[in-house]
Parts: C-alpha cells; sequence; structure tokens
C-alpha cells in the first residue's frame, strides 16, 4: 500500500482538495477512482508531446512509467477555472523524483478530467 501524505492546503478549496485525489489515484494508477473521474476519451501527455488517447491506454502509460511508489507526497494543487496543477515527490525505495501533473477540467465544476500532462524530474 502506498503512503500519501497530503498537502494539507486545500481545507478551503473543493476543487484544489479534488485535483489533489485526482494525483494521488494517477501516480498510484487506482484505476477504479480514475473510472468515476477521467472522461473515456481523455488524452494524456506523459512522455515529450507524444498524446495518448483514452483512459485505459492513458492509465497502462502512468503505471509503466511510474510504477507504484511506497510513498506519495503532495506539496502544492492550485486551481484556477478549467485547469489545476498538483505537484510533489514519489519514493520507490531509496529513489525520490518530483512529479508535477497540469489537470484540464472537463467543465468549471472540476468534477471529471478532460486532459492531463506528466512532468518528472
Amino acid at each position: 500500500m502506498t503512503s500519501v501524505t497530503l498537502s494539507g492546503a486545500c481545507g478551503n478549496s473543493p476543487k484544489n482538495a479534488f485535483a489533489e485525489q485526482v494525483a494521488i489515484a494517477l501516480v498510484t494508477a487506482d484505476a477504479e477512482q480514475l473510472a468515476d473521474w477521467l472522461i473515456p476519451d481523455c488524452v494524456a501527455i506523459v512522455s515529450g508531446d507524444e498524446e495518448i488517447h483514452g483512459r485505459e491506454a492513458a492509465l497502462g502509460a502512468l503505471s509503466d512509467m511510474l510504477g507504484r511508489p511506497d510513498a506519495v507526497t503532495i506539496h502544492h494543487a492550485i486551481t484556477h477555472g478549467r485547469t489545476g496543477a498538483v505537484n510533489g515527490t514519489l519514493t520507490t525505495g531509496k529513489t525520490r523524483i518530483g512529479f508535477c501533473f497540469v489537470l484540464a477540467f472537463r467543465t468549471t465544476k472540476a468534477d471529471s478530467i478532460a486532459a492531463f500532462r506528466l512532468y518528472r524530474s
């Protein structure tokens, strides 16, 4: 099971809290939760500028790229309108990498994700 540390800064912003939960589900490849949040024909960019179309293909690419981290720490979750960003650190064994997801919400309600881009160090 992956240990999760939240930013602690999303108490007054449901959109920021949602973005934070989406990022956690993405890095842990929580397909069950993401089935509710990623639209079926979502677009993911996980390596360079290559677009991956479809929820299942996007989850497969993430899983291949990130594996199953031992720990996830969220540093910030920021949203505005139909866009959000979440950054943090993944730890697997003794290896730590930074990541950032830029999320495109389907609507300003921010209850589903139309596209996302992953940056990692």
